[in-house]
């Protein structure tokens, strides 16, 4: 029984195998099943490849770049400054040729009132970036704009001295002459404080003029050096302090060579002369044209003596000097030449004449004409008398 069992059984599995319509050849089956194994492989090595890829990428320095860049944006955005700089760092820790880093950076220092590290930033910056030239220029663009912000800073607060020390460092650092233009600008700035009538300070002013003017060779600072003598000059002149007018002016000549303290010197001599004329020392008058048209050059003081002899002979008639009116008039004709003072000396000696014959006949006539300084005549009219008996007026 047994045995039969044991050959019925292979007769039973063959008759419980499916049935086809084809039948698979084995080794047919083998080879798809082969197939179908190495797509699997492969498959898991594509996407193997590709995680260790992801995880790369996650991992990578300019992902991080990417990361910090966008982070530190959005603080700058939210002015969220400190935090912004703290990515700006970071990401330039990666990248050091990034100006886009170093520009926000120095902005937000700006903003914060720190000059000194919007500048340090910035040096750092053109530095690492020298081979760059359009990356360097924008950075050196935004350095000379800190720079003027920073000197418009500490010149409105009166910090001249940090203004000028910042932008001599600027134009040094970029040879740029806007910056020295700007450090010129703060000269004028300081100079002009001590040019108001509030702060009054000519040497002061004077001195930062001069500073200023060797510094940055700027013509506006020359200009306004030269306007300061001038100014101080006519203060001289208005409180009749001639010598230390002269003494000024010699001392701005020195320093600046400027044709118009030069005519600002004759135009002192010119009304110290008047002034003593005034005071009837004409011959202090005289002398004073003659010093001037040596230290000047200037023949027009010479021409002013003309003048000078017509007024002191005027005072002389005024005075019923005649005399000495005509010694006046023959000293200035010979020493000036000028043909006024020889007509008035001619006006004068028909009047003497005619007064001489009208006091024989017993009347007295008189005739005055007045003259400018320039020996013109500016007004004639006579008067009369009648008999020394009667003594009545005509």
């Amino acid at each position: 029984e047994q045995a039969k069992a044991s050959e019925a059984a292979p007769e039973q599995a063959k008759a419980e195998e499916p049935k086809t319509s084809e039948a698979v050849p084995k080794e047919k089956q083998k080879g798809n099943k082969g197939a179908v194994i190495a797509l699997v492989v492969l498959l898991l090595l594509v996407l193997a490849a590709g995680g260790v890829a992801g995880g790369l990428y996650f991992t990578s320095s300019g992902y991080k770049v990417k990361k910090n860049m966008k982070l530190a944006q959005q603080c700058f955005g939210e002015e969220d400054y400190e935090d912004a700089l703290t990515y700006y760092e970071e990401a330039l820790d990666l990248d050091e040729t990034l100006a886009e880093a170093y520009i926000n950076s120095a902005e937000i220092y700006v903003r914060q009132e720190d000059f000194p590290a919007a500048l340090d930033i910035l040096t750092k910056g053109r530095s690492e970036v020298s081979e760059e030239e359009e990356t360097e220029g924008l950075l050196t663009d935004k350095l000379v704009e800190v720079y003027n912000k920073a000197a418009d800073y500490y010149t409105k607060n009166k910090e001249y001295s940090q203004a000028y020390e910042l932008l001599q460092k600027g134009v040094e650092e970029t040879g740029e002459q806007e910056l020295a233009d700007r450090l010129a600008d703060v000269y004028l700035a300081e100079a002009n404080l001590y040019l108001s009538e509030e702060n009054l300070n000519f040497d002061k002013a004077r001195d930062i003029l001069k500073r200023g003017w060797q510094t940055t060779g700027n013509s506006g600072l020359e200009s306004l050096l030269v306007n300061s003598y001038n100014i101080e000059a006519d203060q001289y002149l208005a409180q009749d302090s001639y010598y230390q007018a002269l003494w000024l002016l010699d001392e701005g000549i020195g320093e600046t060579g400027d044709a118009s303290l030069e005519a600002k010197k004759t135009e002192v001599y010119e009304k110290w002369a008047y002034y003593s004329s005034c005071q009837g020392d004409y011959q202090e008058a005289l002398r004073l044209l003659d010093e001037g048209a040596e230290a000047t050059g200037e023949v027009s003081l010479t021409d002013k003596k003309a003048g000078i002899y017509t007024q002191w002979a005027e005072d002389c008639k005024q005075a019923g000097d005649y005399t000495g009116a005509l010694e006046v008039l023959e000293e200035g004709i010979s020493v000036t030449k000028d043909a006024s003072l020889t007509e008035q000396k001619s006006h004068l000696k028909e009047n003497l004449q005619m007064a001489k014959i009208t006091i024989y006949e017993g009347i007295w006539t008189a005739q005055e004409i007045e003259y400018d300084q320039a020996g013109n005549v500016t007004k004639s009219y006579s008067y009369s008398y009648g008999s020394f008996d009667e003594g009545y007026e005509v």
